[in-house]
């Protein structure tokens, strides 16, 4: 099966006790933190994949107290089956990081997820420091909502607070410095985990073709 580009972050974990309803003692469980399911749609209500039951839905704070940590010998069989069978590109991970989680709600919202199409240029991402040296993440090709009356904003990325929100159009916006390997990975590794859909880095962002985007988006408004 063709594995998924996106990655995915999952914590596995070993069932603790041995009398649980829906599970086996000993079961391996894998958990995707940044993934909300359920009906109640709360932060507690997290898709989960095992063995016996595939995919679920299971409240995170109560599945954590019923298991513990599993070792990688332990998952291996699990995380292969996820990779190879059904598709995952998983990354492991040990707990939940709750800004992460927040930004993850963020990506897959209507307000932001509907932006991202089946055209590749809404997936591109650049990568620099701003004008205070924080590292910041622009979609120089996807058009956000008016931030302000006759404004037209592009969707950005502050990792130092862990948020992507709209931000008026301007060239300092774009005007970005260029961002250090480690730095530009770290701010991939986020985004990775957290965005539904394959993200492409790119090295300079076409201006040409953003004016022509924002002038296309003020004669529609």
């Amino acid at each position: 099966m063709t594995k998924d580009k996106c990655k995915t972050a999952v914590i596995f974990r070993k069932i603790k006790f041995k009398k649980v309803d829906g599970f086996c003692y000993g079961e391996i469980i894998a958990i995707f933190p940044y993934v909300v399911e359920g009906i109640r749609l709360s932060l507690q209500d997290t898709m989960c994949y095992s063995f016996s039951c595939q995919h679920g839905s299971c409240d995170y704070d109560y599945i954590i107290y019923i298991s513990e940590p599993a070792t990688e010998e332990e998952y291996r069989g699990l995380k292969d089956h996820m990779e190879n069978d059904v598709g995952y590109n998983i990354k492991a991970i040990k707990q939940r990081n709750r800004a992460s989680l927040s930004l993850s709600r963020t990506f897959r919202s209507n307000h932001v997820g509907s932006r991202f199409t089946h055209d590749k240029d809404t997936h591109k991402i650049f990568i620099g420091y701003n004008e205070y040296s924080y590292s910041v993440a622009v979609f120089p090709y996807t058009i956000g909502n008016s931030s302000v009356m006759g404004d037209v904003s592009l969707l950005v990325y502050h990792h130092k607070v862990r948020q992507i929100h709209d931000h008026v159009y301007s060239r300092q916006l774009l005007n970005l410095q260029p961002c250090s390997y480690k730095d530009k990975k770290k701010v991939m590794n986020i985004l990775e985990m957290c965005c539904p859909y394959e993200l492409i880095p790119i090295k300079e962002i076409d201006t040409d073709k953003v004016n022509m985007l924002i002038a296309l988006e003020e004669i529609k408004r």
